[in-house]
Order: C-alpha cells, then structure tokens, then sequence
C-alpha cells in the first residue's frame, strides 16, 4: 500500500535514489530553466517520510545519472557534463551529509567521444566504482569507436585507476565480491567481467 507520494516541478527530472543508515533519502537527477547556463545536476535530501530537508543544484555536471552513500554518510554522484555544449564527459563528485561539495572529479578519455556512467558502487572502505562508456584511448581508435570503462577512485577522490575493453560497447551493472573483486556486467555483446582491485 502506499505511503507517500512526491511530485518534483516540470522542469526538474530524477534518475536515481539513495537512502543513508540514518533512513534519510537522496534523490538526483537535473534541473533546467530553459537556458543553457540554468542545467545542472539536482540533489534533493529528505526525510524518512519524503519532506525535502535541503535542495541543491551543482554545474559541475548537467544531470546527475547514479548515487549511493558512503560509510561515513557522504554522498557520492556520477553524472553527465557537457562542456561548453560539446561531447559529455562524467563527473564523480562528493557530498558531504549538509551538500557541502568534498571533491569532484571529471573524466574524459577522449575529446571526440561522450563519456557516460551507468552504474555506481560504494565498498566498504569507501573506495568508490563507476561504470559506462566512452571513447577510445588518447592513442588508438576511431571517432564514435565507443568502449565500456571501468573506473576506481579512493574515498579522498584519487583515481586509482580506469580500466577500458573494446570487447563491448559499455559497462551496464557492477557489483563487488566478498573478496573485493569487482564484477562489471557489460552491454554489446553482454558479458561478465571480473576485476581485481588493481584494475586487471
């Protein structure tokens, strides 16, 4: 049976929900007033019964695609940015509890090809993991020759690394193991792929 219900303005769209271990709920997604300096990727925090407590928008990227919340409460976001109207990269950023922005981290593999996350996990160390597509690497491929992309990062933001395969075209789902090995589902042709932490 339902309990609440939410409806967000017509400008506003959500793609993603996180709920913390205190029970409060973060909804994403982006926000656009009809100009191109008005996009941005929207983060909403609420209450166990859905009252908005803060709402914020941030131009580091124009929509936000996928979020989850550390050990620590913060929350980490992957979206999508266009810089200057051209190919989109991601951005990974985090947030502290209050929306204070920690850090924030762009990646383009390459200027002639759209990077787009897919999927986000958060292990138990706070080591964040973020997969999609993107272009080829800086030194082989041709445009729109697209690839799945698998990245780290640390809890402080540092890009441990960013592992890419031209076996598929995009990295779906991802999931971490007992063992911390990372498992990656990928998109054309679909197939499992199975990491280690070091990227191999």
């Amino acid at each position: 049976n339902q309990i609440w219900s939410k409806t967000l303005a017509a400008s506003t769209s959500t793609t993603d929900i996180a709920v913390a271990a205190t029970g409060e709920f973060y909804a994403i997604g982006g926000i656009s007033d009809g100009t191109a300096t008005g996009n941005g990727a929207l983060v909403i925090k609420h209450d166990g019964n859905f009252n908005a407590i803060w709402r914020k928008t941030y131009s580091l990227s124009n929509c936000g695609v996928r979020v989850a919340v550390d050990t620590k409460g913060n929350l980490v976001v992957s979206g999508i940015a266009s810089p200057n109207g051209g190919y989109r990269n991601w951005s990974t950023f985090k947030l502290d509890p209050a929306g204070n922005l920690l850090w924030a981290r762009a990646l383009n593999l390459h200027q002639y090809n759209d990077e787009i996350p897919q999927a986000l996990v958060i292990g138990p160390d706070d080591a964040i993991y973020v997969t999609g597509h993107g272009g080829p690497g800086p030194s082989a491929g041709e445009l729109s020759y697209l690839r799945a992309v698998t990245v780290k990062y640390n809890a402080n933001g540092h890009q441990n690394w960013a592992y890419t395969t031209a076996d598929t075209v995009r990295g779906l789902g991802l999931a971490l193991g007992s063992n911390k090995a990372l498992v990656v589902i990928d998109q054309s042709p679909f197939r499992v792929m199975h990491y280690q932490q070091d990227g191999v």
